[in-house]
């Protein structure tokens, strides 16, 4: 019988002083505390020089950014130590935190891309959750993008890959 593991949950190692890690309790494949997560997401993640690893997302209402993010692409919210709202993503590879004070990215500047499977449904649960499509589908075909407004009114940008072609 095997003992318990503990992993750390973030994604960016580095990032955190001492004591922002939170600790998840792993015991026969089962998160004790948190969502239930395949094996596949309980790797470590890559580490590597150059990679972007976290973002700080502004919010105006951390619960209600946490929300949207959770409902629309299936988001990890965590509490860290000294008690902020930090997320992982469907990958377990980049982390962040929702922060309240900062001017949301009202207008592409640095603009990050979210991959969906489609782009066509995350639009239409990003309306369902309280966000807004700023540039539909078609906009750089033939790319299958779209931009979508959050609550906090950060633009963001969808991608969905192409299907590959039968050869």
């Amino acid at each position: 019988m095997r003992g318990p593991m503990y992993i750390w949950s973030c994604s960016c190692p580095g990032r955190f002083v001492k004591g922002n890690f939170m600790p998840l309790f792993v015991s026969y494949g089962t998160l004790q505390q948190g969502p239930l997560f395949d094996l596949e997401f309980l790797m470590s993640p890559t580490l590597a020089n150059g990679k972007i690893c976290y973002l700080e997302l502004p919010a105006n209402d951390v619960g209600q950014s946490a929300a949207f993010y959770t409902n629309v692409f299936g988001w990890v919210m965590r509490k860290r130590g000294n008690g902020a709202t930090a997320f992982d993503d469907t990958t377990g590879e980049v982390s962040g935190a929702f922060v309240l004070g900062r001017v949301a990215c009202a207008t592409p500047g640095l603009l990050f891309y979210v991959m969906v499977d489609s782009v066509a449904s995350a639009c239409r649960a990003i309306e369902k959750h309280g966000g807004s499509i700023v540039q539909p589908i078609g906009a750089d075909a033939p790319e299958i993008t779209a931009r979508f407004r959050d609550p906090a009114g950060n633009i963001i940008g969808l991608y969905q890959q192409p299907a590959a072609v039968a050869g």
